[in-house]
């Protein structure tokens, strides 16, 4: 059976989700392409969110660490027909908001798996969001009116 998973974007910070947000790149239901990034010297699972899957465009940011891993054999299967430099999976952009250089983003994934692998997931990919949602409006405190 398959089921969709959220996620959070990380470090959409540093690299060009701004931008895409300010060129309407990055509107909800569009499709944005995983990539992976074998060479990266902090992780080696790194996933990499691109705005076209070519791995040209904007990078967004990447998949957190903790689903990359798991994530790393649905990119084996396809290994077997494709060269792993052509590889891209499509993921869906479930959440865009913005203030200033700060873009908050989650995407959405459709896999099917096992029921053990999907709970396991499916609690990963909550706990995340909330982490992320957490610091997203720690940072961005809503202005309340309070009377003088």
């Amino acid at each position: 059976m398959t089921h969709c998973y959220h996620f959070p974007v990380k470090g959409t910070y540093y690299y060009s989700a701004d931008i895409a947000f300010k060129q309407q790149l990055l509107t909800i239901g569009r499709t944005l392409y995983l990539h992976r990034e074998p060479d990266n010297a902090h992780d080696r699972h790194a996933l990499q969110i691109w705005t076209h899957p070519n791995a040209q465009g904007y990078l967004i940011g990447y998949v957190p660490r903790q689903l990359a891993k798991q994530w790393q054999p649905l990119f084996a299967l396809q290994d077997q027909a494709l060269k792993p430099q052509n590889i891209a999976l499509p993921v869906q952009l479930s959440l865009a908001l913005a203030k200033g250089k700060q873009v908050r983003l989650e995407c959405e994934i459709a896999l099917s798996l096992g029921w053990l692998k999907h709970l396991q997931l499916l609690s990963w990919t909550h706990w995340l969001r909330q982490q992320h949602a957490v610091k997203w409006w720690l940072n961005h405190p809503r202005k309340h009116n309070r009377p003088h």
